[in-house]
């Protein structure tokens, strides 16, 4: 099934949408790696070779009636043949120790601003603690640096 538009709102640098399903308040979004692209290492740059693949999700921000989006997408291992080093590669934008991409990061932060953080559970399926520790993790990020 190809959904026209889903693209522009899920748009990950080397990844494409392979499909959509919605359930009543869930929405799962398959992403594939496009295999135009090669794997680069993160440190050095050079071709990188597929050692092996796991599927994995992440939590996005909701999408009309669906609260609750998940991306799952395939998160490769691979090798660099030019230092020798293993790594993981994600989509750009999500977080592989959050379990979220940074866009849903924000929009938690911004909710944090205005409301309790209680109340932050009825509007996105996150807890009270994980909405407190994403909105210091993005002020961290986002803020300069306090110069007394």
């Amino acid at each position: 099934m190809y959904v026209y538009g889903i693209r522009r709102l899920f748009s990950f640098k080397e990844y494409v949408v392979e499909e959509v399903q919605f359930a009543e308040d869930l929405a799962e979004v398959g992403l594939r790696r496009d295999k135009r692209y090669n794997l680069t290492c993160p440190k050095c740059g050079a071709k990188m070779t597929k050692d092996r693949s796991i599927q994995q999700t992440a939590r996005d921000i909701p999408i009309c009636q669906a609260k609750g989006v998940v991306l799952v997408y395939e998160a490769i291992q691979g090798r660099c043949q030019k230092c020798n080093c293993y790594s993981t590669i994600h989509p750009e934008g999500i977080d592989p120790y959050a379990k979220a991409t940074w866009r849903m990061m924000v929009f938690t932060a911004h909710l944090c601003r205005f409301i309790p953080l209680k109340r932050v559970q009825e509007i996105i399926p996150v807890s009270a603690a994980t909405a407190n520790r994403w909105d210091k993790k993005v002020l961290e990020r986002e803020l300069p640096e306090s110069d007394l």
